[in-house]
């Protein structure tokens, strides 16, 4: 369906931004874009990566969880699944459907 499609597009750019703020080759903070890669930062001026407005789904906000224990996030990091453990997984709330 359009909806899951839509999900499953939203899930594949937030795990880019994901990598991009905490893999491997994470982007240095002088490449960040302030309000995609981080909305605040630390007294000393370094960029919080967790507050990133792009880990959050912005077409269907109802998606974002602002607790670390729910099933897409953990420390405010996308938690890796396998594409029937997500479909599986997502709760789409019942205005949505």
């Amino acid at each position: 369906t359009a909806l899951r499609r839509n999900v499953m597009q939203e899930r594949a750019r937030i795990k880019k931004v994901e990598d991009q703020l905490f893999g491997e080759n994470a982007l240095e903070d002088k490449d960040l874009i302030e309000n995609y890669h981080y909305t605040k930062t630390d007294a000393s001026g370094k960029p919080i990566r967790e507050s990133a407005n792009g880990l959050k789904f912005i077409s269907i906000p109802d998606l974002n969880f602002d607790n670390a224990k729910d099933k897409l996030f953990d420390k405010g990091r996308v938690r890796t699944f396998g594409k029937a453990q997500l479909a599986g997984t997502i709760q789409i709330p019942a205005a949505a459907r």
